[in-house]
């Protein structure tokens, strides 16, 4: 991408940490969990704009910092609810120098919606909640909140079938600033299992 590498990039380095707890209650009636983690980066690979093209180049440090909240509940038979909350605090290192890191939103909310009557059937309905992010040049790329369907049915042991349809309510909004994500994009599938 641009006008060629960087020959005098190093490889990425990193140590993570990770402490969590999990606990299921009222006879699987609801289960949740919490984990706490850091994750440590020496020679981060960074995209800058520079001369008229993107290049790659390591960044001295950084840190990521999160928690994890989850839970999951199963109130009737057929149904299971979820969510999950992320939240991230990313930054380039020393602390002199704390930039947030590109990209990376601080806040994630995942949710589901699940109903399972028969071995044979499986519909899904999942939302992703995602903040806003920091951009090249500090600009920001605006949060969004997107939905996506999943059913599936089992023919046979070996063989299933699937419809799933991303973007279901034909969101706009990007991932990367200046590249739209697609809208609603439907797949049928098929798959065999010997």
């Amino acid at each position: 991408f641009g006008s060629g590498g960087n020959p005098r990039l190093a490889p990425e380095k990193s140590k993570a940490y990770e402490v969590g707890v999990e606990q299921v209650l009222w006879d699987d009636w609801v289960s949740w969990g919490s984990s706490v983690f850091r994750t440590d980066y020496e020679d981060l690979f960074k995209t800058v704009f520079s001369g008229g093209t993107f290049s790659r180049v390591n960044v001295g440090k950084a840190r990521v910092d999160g928690v994890d909240l989850e839970v999951e509940l199963h109130p009737w038979t057929p149904w299971t609810l979820s969510a999950i909350l992320t939240h991230l605090e990313a930054n380039e290192r020393p602390k002199s120098n704390d930039e947030e890191l590109l990209r990376i939103p601080k806040n994630t909310v995942s949710f589901g919606m699940a109903y399972k009557p028969s071995s044979k059937w499986n519909v899904r309905l999942d939302g992703l909640l995602l903040s806003s992010r920091e951009e090249f040049d500090r600009n920001k790329i605006k949060g969004y909140l997107k939905w996506g369907l999943r059913a599936e049915y089992r023919f046979s042991d070996w063989m299933k079938g699937h419809i799933r349809v991303e973007n279901l309510t034909n969101q706009k909004y990007s991932e990367v600033l200046g590249f739209p994500a697609p809208g609603t994009v439907a797949t049928v599938g098929m798959t065999v299992e010997r």
